[in-house]
């Protein structure tokens, strides 16, 4: 896939979005065996010695302390960066066991925020390293799998197993299991039936919805392929076999070269190589970028998202969200722009807050979407779907745990918000930021029923996501979107240093015309000055 062009685009208060523009191309798609594209040319992107590192932590492993873990982890990504000083995705595994989960913080979790951020043990001194020059790091973390039960008898849902340690970690990105697999074709198994069906949960994967809302991040916030369980005719028996799961290699080459590979820990390698990946396709990009990046991309399949259109109920879809997250990802979609489908990109530096005159909110940071408002009146009812994902990477409180309050774990949150309707945008920045008030507060603004999950669903977490959907004319003269801060203990610590520290985000917003045959690509690539590329016959 060849980039065309990019170009960076000043808007609101001189913030850049990056516009990406690209062919969209469908790859063959394997079934159920992945093969890794080692072939080496001028122009292809070496993920392979580059990005890629892997770190699992089995389970029969002698940890029986979490802060074992703690320092294996710890020590294992210092020397993955002295051999592999590029490297910038790992996949963490987890240990049975050590059943902290939720809105509770473990040392391993807090270790991987740390690590995360760039403020593990070994990282530098405050004084020593700048805040921008801190090495970041993304995990690829799975979400833990459920009992391997056989008696089909004593499954129970999915919902009774909270997702495990460490794939808490608020600066981790969590992937569970989702599942295509249901054909079976084991011998002597001819009359089994799959357990899941097609699009839906893998039964695998544990889920999030027993976290306490508010405290806890959303948890998976992916789903990939992790396989397929099998019942009997009778429904007393169940069980994994190969025709529902993956392949991958074998460490017998010449007893079994290729062997079955399922559950969220293959869901998480699948993970991991995409975000080395995104890395090697784009090194600009940074950690919180790639994570923002695979969640954008991704999309629930029509199992899911006939589940979360079967109410009207926010607080009903959260708990969907907590078992499948925002959908599957796609390298596809999270490289390029189609016709109907526009992507916009922007990295930005921010100081959530300020100790000049009293410790207090510093900026809130302004968009302005390059939608022209003559194609919105062109489109009129035609329905689009906006969806907006904001990532960053938070420093966690090395003395407190997220049950006590997510605001004293963290050391600082950003929240996203966008213009209402009929809402004109002094207004709409005096409701975001108070420095705008003039000391009067403008009356609510009836929150946007059309966004799929709401405000509401932004409590806890460093990685947030929504996506709205309605007629293309609902967003006239609503192009401006915020970045703003939420309060954590770097606004209460007592070094001035400390709450004046900057953070990096990372914001993706898409247009995407639900009709396929709506060209919404050429108005706003002319509305930034950005030529349309013209194709060039070739005769053969």
């Amino acid at each position: 896939m060849k980039d065309l062009s990019t170009a960076r685009i000043a808007m609101g208060a001189d913030l850049p979005f990056r516009f990406r523009y690209r062919a969209l191309r469908q790859p063959r798609l394997f079934r159920d065996l992945n093969l890794l594209d080692t072939e080496e040319s001028p122009g292809r992107p070496d993920h392979r010695r580059r990005y890629q590192l892997f770190f699992r932590v089995g389970q029969n492993v002698a940890c029986p302390v979490a802060a074992t873990l703690t320092t294996v982890t710890s020590r294992f990504v210092t020397a993955m960066q002295k051999t592999r000083p590029r490297s910038g995705a790992a996949n963490s595994g987890r240990r049975a066991g050590l059943l902290f989960h939720g809105a509770t913080a473990s040392s391993w979790s807090a270790a991987i925020d740390q690590a995360a951020i760039g403020r593990m043990l070994g990282d530098g001194d405050d004084e020593d390293v700048e805040e921008a020059d801190r090495r970041k790091r993304l995990f690829v973390v799975s979400a833990g799998n459920t009992p391997p039960e056989q008696d089909y008898t004593r499954i129970r849902s999915q919902d009774d197993f909270p997702i495990e340690d460490p794939a808490q970690a608020w600066n981790a990105l969590t992937v569970g299991g989702c599942t295509d697999l249901v054909e079976i074709h084991d011998e002597g198994f001819e009359d089994w039936t799959a357990m899941a069906s097609v699009g839906t949960l893998s039964p695998h994967s544990r889920t999030s919805t027993a976290w306490r809302q508010g405290v806890s991040p959303i948890k998976p916030e992916l789903v990939i392929e992790a396989g397929n369980r099998a019942v009997n005719p009778a429904q007393t028996a169940c069980a994994s076999m190969g025709s529902l799961s993956l392949l991958t290699t074998g460490s017998n080459v010449t007893a079994a070269s290729l062997v079955p590979f399922d559950a969220t820990s293959a869901a998480a390698a699948q993970g991991a190589r995409m975000a080395a990946q995104i890395q090697a396709q784009h090194p600009e990009y940074w950690p919180e970028t790639v994570r923002a990046v695979m969640v954008h991309s991704a999309q629930w399949t029509p199992a899911m998202l006939q589940e979360l259109n079967s109410t009207q109920s926010k607080r009903a879809r959260y708990a969907m969200v907590r078992r499948f997250g925002y959908g599957v990802p796609s390298y596809e979609r999270a490289v390029a722009s189609a016709t109907n489908h526009v992507a916009l990109v922007a990295q930005a530096e921010i100081q959530p807050f300020a100790s000049h005159g009293g410790r207090k909110f510093n900026k809130c940071h302004y968009y302005s979407l390059p939608i022209p408002p003559d194609m919105l009146e062109t489109l009129n009812n035609e329905r689009v779907e906006m969806k907006v994902t904001l990532s960053y990477f938070i420093e966690p409180n090395p003395g407190l745990s997220a049950n006590v309050d997510a605001q004293r774990y963290q050391s600082h949150g950003l929240r996203f918000d966008h213009q209402r309707r009929r809402e004109p945008v002094a207004r709409f920045r005096q409701r975001v930021n108070a420095a705008e008030r003039n000391g009067r507060r403008p009356a609510n603004e009836p929150a946007d029923p059309n966004w799929m999950l709401g405000e509401d669903s932004v409590s806890a977490g460093s990685l947030h996501c929504d996506v709205w959907t309605g007629p293309a004319v609902d967003l006239l003269d609503r192009d401006t979107l915020c970045v703003k801060p939420v309060n954590g203990w770097w606004r209460n610590r007592a070094s001035l240093e400390i709450c004046n520290r900057k953070s990096r985000y990372a914001l993706i917003v898409t247009l995407r015309a639900l009709n396929p045959d709506v060209n919404i690509y050429t108005p706003i690539r002319t509305s930034i000055g950005l030529p349309i590329p013209l194709p060039i016959e070739i005769p053969v």
